[in-house]
């Protein structure tokens, strides 16, 4: 049975919404130490749309993750790059990967067997 959102987990609820999505942890990771245009994180993700950039960026700022500078030229230059809060997100983006890399062969056994079952 499914326990209902209290108050008690609603903090698990709200950090998983701030890290969810394809490109939040590739971003924050680009990001690491780093103050960047638009242009040069869209290049270090060959991949990325400009509209997946355009809203993973706005959902890291309006969570306080990073900051957006912006400076009066023209055309208008913009720059992104972490807060103190968006570096301890790195910082736990790095464990994750840590993680994920000790535990690479177990989960790829895991898919094997789940793939032979699913047949």
């Amino acid at each position: 049975m499914t326990k209902p959102i209290t108050n008690n987990n609603a903090s698990m609820v709200s950090t998983s919404n701030v890290i969810s999505g394809k490109w939040t942890i590739p971003v924050v990771c680009i990001l690491q130490g780093n103050t960047l245009r638009f242009s040069e994180i869209e290049k270090a993700l060959s991949s990325i749309t400009q509209r997946a950039l355009t809203l993973t960026l706005r959902k890291l700022e309006r969570n306080g993750m990073l900051d957006r500078l912006v400076y009066p030229a023209v055309p208008p230059q913009v720059e992104y790059k972490l807060t103190p809060l968006g570096l301890e997100l790195l910082q736990f983006c790095e464990t994750m990967n840590t993680w994920a890399k000790e535990r690479e062969t177990d989960m790829q056994r895991a898919r094997r067997s789940y793939a032979r079952r699913s047949r």
